[in-house]
């Protein structure tokens, strides 16, 4: 029944879609590719590698009225397909503001790291209408591999995640073993503001730190908050 419910998604998807996606294109653009969303949503869920990448990077020349299909590949069976529709989301930007669930979830738990690192990043570049994202790019802080909880770290700078949770943990990341991670952590302290005072301490104990980017960012940082005052 499950996967009968999806099927039908998907096609009210292609239907609603095709008075902009056919021959035609949106916004009076013509399609290069010379197909329709069926055709695309043939692609994406195909057995070919290459027919999912066309599709994709066809979907992205279409804008705004692709994006439930973005939505739709995001649970691709193929991560490369996955990673390709958060990457064309985040171009999208902020006018995709009604796929922040879908990629607050993909953060959390798709199992494949170019994935992760793609969704984080989009949801950062959203800023703060992407917020609701903040809890779960918080706890993506601890994930195993640092170039997602870089991209975590990030994000929730730039959306503003100011939450007394998110503090504390972007502190805990200036601990993290890997610079770029700590590197990551400064600068989203510093992107917080006043509002990371009690990140303090430990940027300035990152004063000390190893690299000397990690020092630069964490002293750029304590400007930002004002710490003197």
């Amino acid at each position: 029944m499950e996967g009968g419910r999806s099927a039908m998604a998907r096609v009210i998807l292609v239907w609603s879609l095709t008075p902009c996606l056919a021959l035609s294109g949106c916004g009076g653009r013509s399609n290069p590719e010379g197909q329709g969303p069926t055709d695309w949503q043939r692609d994406l869920d195909g057995a070919s590698p290459e027919g999912r990448r066309r599709a994709v990077e066809a979907l992205q020349r279409v804008g705004l009225r692709a994006i439930p299909m973005f939505v739709v590949a995001l649970g691709s069976a193929d991560p490369a397909v996955r990673a390709s529709a958060a990457r064309a989301l985040g171009r999208i930007g902020p006018m995709a503001v009604e796929t922040v669930p879908a990629l607050t979830h993909v953060v959390a738990h798709d199992p494949d790291r170019d994935v992760r690192v793609a969704a984080a990043e989009t949801l950062g570049r959203m800023g703060d209408i992407a917020r609701d994202a903040g809890p779960a790019l918080t706890h993506t802080l601890a994930d195993s591999d640092a170039d997602v909880r870089s991209s975590a770290a990030l994000a929730l700078g730039r959306i503003g995640a100011s939450e007394p949770a998110a503090v504390s943990s972007l502190v805990e990341t200036l601990s993290d073993p890997q610079p770029d991670v700590r590197a990551s952590a400064a600068t989203a302290l510093g992107q917080l503001g006043p509002d990371a005072r009690a990140a303090v301490p430990a940027l300035r104990e990152a004063l000390s730190d190893s690299r000397p980017l990690v020092r630069m960012l964490a002293e750029d940082a304590l400007r930002r908050i004002d710490a003197d005052d």
